[in-house]
């Protein structure tokens, strides 16, 4: 099988493809990387078009950086959404716990609550087994400790991660017992 080429057309314009293609009819056995044999000789060589090469390479690495930033995009996105709604629900069940604590600290004379059904007998109306789901809650803590602790120590009542801030929240809780006791007592931190 002879291959010809059109006069006036350079060799590097045949391509390796091209030339697979055309010697496809037996086999690809005459076909060289790089080259095409047919009777013997070696008369069309495959020069790649370097520019084409090479602008081709930078879009498909502009391409594929493109497709990586937006997967990792929308990884962080579903990450971000993710840990709010988390932050939110931890958030929600802290607040819970906490107004019905402030409740029973005023209704008790600054005891603090034993159990889960002593929340429950405050407000009825919240779901404490989900509450119990998100908080850490101390039954034991002493009302005499819990006022001498600021928001970085306080641990009668602890949010699970993550959380908004709650350091109002809690301040309020240090505070509250020792008014109710009617004995201001020196705390650790500045108020």
């Amino acid at each position: 099988m002879q291959i010809h080429v059109a006069s006036g057309v350079p060799k590097h314009h045949v391509t390796k493809r091209l030339a697979t293609a055309l010697l496809s009819r037996d086999g690809g056995k005459r076909a060289v990387f790089g080259c095409l044999e047919h009777d013997g000789m070696n008369d069309i060589e495959s020069e790649p078009n370097t520019k084409w090469s090479l602008s081709r390479r930078i879009f498909i690495a502009v391409a594929s950086a493109g497709v990586i930033a937006l997967v990792i995009a929308a990884v962080c996105i579903v990450v971000a959404i993710r840990t709010a709604l988390t932050a939110e629900g931890n958030y929600g069940a802290f607040l819970h716990a906490h107004r019905a604590t402030l409740e029973f600290i005023e209704r008790y004379d600054g005891q603090w609550p034993k159990s889960w059904d002593d929340l429950r007998a405050m407000q009825p109306d919240s779901d404490f087994d989900w509450v119990a789901e998100h908080v850490i809650f101390d039954f034991a803590a002493d009302p005499h400790e819990i006022i001498t602790q600021n928001p970085d120590t306080f641990t009668a009542i602890e949010p699970n991660e993550p959380c908004y801030i709650i350091d109002d929240y809690v301040q309020q809780l240090s505070d509250m017992p020792g008014h109710q006791y009617g004995q201001p007592i020196e705390t650790e931190h500045a108020e």
